[in-house]
């Protein structure tokens, strides 16, 4: 099994495409390679990524996923989707207009590796915990300073944030909360059933 899945969800009528193509080259482009990734589009497709872009050129091989209408609920029911089929450790939820840095995910890796022997003295499971790395949010945070997405509660925490196990995932039922802002309220349930780690580094970009 890969040690992440980073799931992408999209809706082409809403994103634009050259904004996609951004953020899937910087998944192309991380240094760690142990990762499974798993886009879903909103709905069917009209124009298939093979043909939008040069998948191989950008280094990805996702596995796609269209449903099979559009829900059109912030792409949740897309996350709940790819949680149940993913078969990575560890979970990065990601838009796909998002950006990740290219040691975004050998930086996150090694946090792990790090504070498991502080985790398991505590009494939880090797992969009982989070990990909540800082992004740039250039909606919430124009000069470019740091999202924290600390503490990790409702409207204080992006989805990009926060990584955690697919076993802490499928403990609280995947992703059934539908409702707008639900990145945050699943967040917080997460966090407050397991402990979570800060990684105090900007690894990130929401836009």
């Amino acid at each position: 099994m890969p040690r992440f899945s980073i799931l992408v969800t999209d809706y082409d009528k809403h994103v634009k495409r050259d904004d996609a193509e951004r953020g899937l080259m910087s998944i192309g482009l991380q240094f760690f390679k142990d990762y499974e990734l798993i886009i879903c589009h909103d709905g069917p497709k009209e124009i298939p990524y093979e043909e939008e872009y040069d998948l191989k050129e950008i280094g990805i091989n996702p596995i796609i996923i269209n449903t099979e209408v559009r829900n059109n609920d912030w792409g949740h029911s897309s996350r709940d989707v790819m949680l149940k089929r993913c078969t990575g450790d560890w979970i990065i939820h990601f838009n796909i207009d998002n950006i990740l840095y290219p040691m975004a995910l050998e930086r996150i890796s090694q946090c792990i590796d790090e504070n498991i022997r502080e985790i398991t003295d505590m009494g939880y499971g090797a992969d009982q915990f989070s990990v909540i790395f800082y992004i740039k949010h250039w909606k919430l945070r124009k000069d470019g300073s740091a999202f924290k997405g600390l503490p990790p509660k409702l409207m204080n925490i992006d989805l990009l944030q926060l990584v955690s196990s697919r076993s802490n995932w499928e403990s609280i039922g995947y992703w059934y909360n539908k409702k707008e802002r639900s990145d945050g309220v699943l967040y917080e349930e997460l966090t407050k059933k397991y402990p979570f780690v800060a990684l105090p580094e900007i690894l990130g970009e929401n836009f």
